[in-house]
């Protein structure tokens, strides 16, 4: 008996439906009597040429929206992995209402955070309840729009506020909510100018009113797809609308053919890219630190390195005595704990990537480097002067595990030790959301599941008399991509802000804490 591999039959039944849809789309078109040669010959311009751009921006939007949706429940996954599962889903287009669109739940069910199945479901709903919303209202587009555009603004700063002080989670999920449905109007706006733009290749107007009315007909259409890429019922329906306009019917059957090709087969094609290009990295069991060893140094440039080097350090070496025993909690590849021998403190260091730690022992020649977590830390009570973390507490997968991380280095620490913590500061929201959401799919250094720290984590283990905080540094506000030339240039604006009343949101923050 023959045995198929499962990649085979998925494949081949990828291949029957890539068919399916294909054939659906001929016999829809042939119906009309239009062929690809009159397409040609009627174009007037290239407008159509920016429907494919506009597809794959609004792709990425609505990405965005599934993250923060995903992140207001509190379920973080790696931004990459994420990503390529969601583009990958969209092979679902292929397929009867749409099923394959479930590839985004794998990492939710790796990750066996199952509350994020709601979240999926609530993200097809927002589309569902704006689809509907443009079907009856569509009239009323300019007052739907000004008045979302107004609930995004108050619902994101509500969202914000009440996240950063950890208050009323009901409240925050409520504003998410809004947010996240305002956001979905706007996008739904965006995507309305697929049909002047398909139409104005004809040298024809399409009023953006009519545009949404006929985008909520295609998409209520997509919802009853039995035929793959839902081309034929919602052609269909598309076609039965804008024949009653005054486009011509030849005009009308190739703006709609062009949409189609644009819009669907785009996003098909995108799916199979993702699904080619990012396989491997899909299935990786390494940890995410082993995996970016060899990268991890090319992630930074070297000035921008070598300035937050030093401003580290030099808050570090100001707030405790030279010849200290200290610990580097998460000494990475050896670069804080290098230059701290050189000033003459006795370190150590410990980390949890095995390879992260090969190159610092290779580059500082300590012994007394060792690999474990700063949330058991392998060495007796009462044991350094100081410690001190970089940007590594938000790493750890838990607030409850970074209390337990809190907890070892009270233990470690001498009394009157001094604990320098420096971290991400995300008070700026703009800033916020660069590291929580740009950052880790532009670098490789954060993954996009971090859970940052904040004053009230640290003012807790200051009210239960564990650690007092003597000082909090704000310092550096310039973006880490500025080419060294520019970073001379806006280095004296930086330093103003940094000891103005802006300095609160600056991109880094140090806390300077006494055992008590």
């Amino acid at each position: 008996m023959i045995k198929l591999h499962p990649r085979i039959i998925f494949l081949g039944f990828l291949v029957i439906i890539f068919f399916m849809g294909s054939y659906s789309t001929h016999y829809i078109f042939q119906q009309y009597d239009v062929s690809f040669l009159g397409l040609i010959q009627n174009l007037k311009n290239g407008y159509f040429l920016l429907i494919p751009i506009l597809t794959l921006f609004n792709l990425t939007l609505r990405f965005f929206r599934w993250n923060f949706l995903l992140r207001t429940y509190f379920i973080y996954i790696p931004s990459r992995e994420l990503l390529s599962y969601y583009f990958t889903s969209y092979i679902g287009n292929l397929t009867p209402f749409y099923f394959l669109y479930l590839l985004r739940l794998i990492p939710i069910f790796k990750s066996k955070q199952f509350r994020g199945i709601f979240v999926f479901f609530l993200d097809l709903s927002l589309d569902f309840i704006v689809i509907l919303l443009f079907y009856f209202f569509y009239k009323f587009y300019l007052t739907i729009f000004l008045f979302f555009l107004f609930t995004s603004v108050i619902s994101f700063a509500l969202h914000y506020y009440f996240r950063y002080q950890h208050l009323y989670r009901d409240v925050f999920f409520v504003s998410g909510i809004f947010f996240a449905l305002s956001y979905t109007v706007m996008i739904w706006f965006l995507t309305s100018w697929v049909f002047p733009l398909a139409i104005g290749s004809f040298n024809l107007e399409f009023p953006i009113d009519i545009s949404l009315y006929s985008l909520s007909i295609m998409n209520l259409g997509n919802l009853l797809a039995i035929f793959p890429t839902g081309v034929y019922i919602s052609s269909e329906k598309l076609i039965e609308f804008l024949l009653q306009t005054p486009i011509p019917k030849d005009i009308t059957i190739y703006s709609v053919f062009l949409i189609k090709i644009s819009t669907s087969w785009v996003a098909i094609g995108t799916a199979f890219l993702f699904l080619i290009f990012f396989r491997k990295q899909l299935f990786s069991k390494e940890t995410h630190f082993d995996q970016i060893a060899e990268e991890y140094e090319e992630q930074i440039p070297q000035h921008i390195k070598e300035r937050v080097l030093k401003k580290k350090i030099d808050i570090i070496t100001n707030s405790v005595p030279k010849n200290a025993k200290g610990l580097d909690a998460g000494c990475g590849q050896g670069w804080y704990v290098k230059e701290m021998m050189n000033i003459g403190y006795q370190m150590y260091g410990i980390d949890f990537s095995e390879k992260q730690l090969q190159k610092a022992k290779e580059l500082t020649k300590n012994p007394n480097l060792f690999h474990g977590s700063i949330t058991e830390l392998p060495f007796p009570d009462e044991y350094f002067d100081f410690i001190y973390t970089i940007n590594v507490l938000h790493h750890l997968p838990t607030k409850e595990e970074q209390i337990k991380a809190l907890n070892e280095f009270y233990r470690v620490l001498k009394p009157k030790g001094k604990l320098i913590i420096h971290e991400i500061n995300v008070l700026n929201p703009f800033f916020r959301f660069y590291i929580s959401y740009i950052f880790p799919l532009i670098k490789s250094i954060d993954e996009g599941t971090e859970i940052w720290i904040d004053i009230s984590l640290l003012k807790n283990f200051s009210a239960l008399s564990m650690f007092s905080i003597i000082k909090i540094e704000y310092f550096t506000f310039l973006p880490d991509f500025l080419p060294k030339f520019l970073l001379k240039i806006f280095e004296p604006i930086e330093a103003f802000l940094e000891t103005s009343s802006l300095r609160k949101f600056s991109a880094h923050i140090s806390f300077i804490m006494e055992k008590t």
